[in-house]
């Protein structure tokens, strides 16, 4: 499955990923809005506007960055794919954390970002998480 790179406004769609697992609709339909309260290197707190589903964590794979060359969403899960390819490739030591898509430097999320919020669980229905991206909403 696979879902077009969303930007803000402002920012042209160049590409598409596949992101794990299978996308919910719960009774809050397929997306909620949510504001960054707390942000750190580790650990995103999102507040959410879904009285049904309260606030979010964005932790591990689906902690996000936002690149500030093309503005797009980068995943933690992304950044740690790329590093992983410098290591196999053999770089000594590997590149600072970069955009996969324009290679551009990324920048943490700082609080009062807006985000657009959805759930997705594995195929086997064994696990799931909140992913985040950023949205001018």
């Amino acid at each position: 499955m696979s879902i077009s790179l969303h930007r803000s406004i402002n920012a042209p769609v160049v590409g598409t990923r596949i992101l794990p697992g299978i996308v919910y609709e719960g009774g809050w339909g397929r997306y909620i809005k949510g504001v960054v309260e707390y942000a750190s290197s580790r650990v995103l707190f999102v507040v959410t506007d879904s009285k049904l589903v309260g606030n979010v964590n964005l932790i591990g794979e689906t902690y996000i960055y936002c690149c500030e060359r093309c503005r797009c969403t980068v995943y933690e899960q992304e950044v740690q794919a790329m590093r992983q390819h410098d290591i196999d490739s053999g770089m000594m030591i590997p590149r600072s954390r970069r955009c996969p898509f324009c290679n551009g430097p990324i920048e943490r999320l700082a609080r009062g970002a807006k985000l657009r919020l959805h759930y997705r669980f594995a195929a086997n229905g064994s696990s799931g998480a909140w992913w985040g991206e950023r949205w001018e909403w």
